[in-house]
């Protein structure tokens, strides 16, 4: 377990993303007695969130807007105001603080599509947190379905690093 209050203390500590990889060593001094779980990478993206319950998840539906080349555009098309776009980042302190700011900047929003990754909701309870989260996928999953298979997003293009 963790104190969220020491972790969100280290917001004020934070060096910036060159010196990310630190931040995990400093999520030992949050911990709330000793067993358990060492924190993770994904600490951060659970812990700055103002939301008692988050929810990461890599569902299809979810991760194809969020791995599409116009992906931003599809989910504001997908989703309205509902659910934000944070742009790829890798997993850490910064992609915390970066989710954290849609939800402040976005009251209404209830998860977000993390580009290249896949989505994180959030709710009040864990009731609300679970009603988000499968809103999320069940509205992806509409608008691909809407947009058409087997190639919704258009014909697929080979990976540049496959060439």
């Amino acid at each position: 377990m963790l104190r969220l209050d020491r972790l969100r203390a280290l917001t004020a500590t934070y060096p910036g993303v060159e010196r990310e990889d630190e931040m995990v060593g400093a999520f030992d001094y949050c911990l709330h007695g000793r067993g358990g779980a060492a924190p993770s990478i994904d600490t951060a993206m659970h812990g700055l969130l103002d939301a008692a319950h988050v929810d990461h998840l890599h569902p299809d539906s979810g991760t194809a807007p969020a791995c599409a080349a116009d992906g931003e555009k599809l989910t504001g098309e997908c989703f309205g105001d509902a659910v934000g776009w944070v742009p790829w980042r890798r997993p850490g302190f910064q992609l915390g603080l970066d989710i954290a700011a849609v939800r402040e900047a976005n009251p209404q929003a209830v998860g977000v599509v993390l580009g290249g990754h896949g989505i994180t909701a959030w709710g009040e309870t864990s009731q609300e947190c679970e009603r988000n989260s499968l809103r999320v996928i069940r509205t992806a999953e509409e608008f691909l379905a809407r947009r058409g298979a087997p190639e919704p997003f258009g014909r697929r293009l080979a990976a540049a690093f496959l060439r």
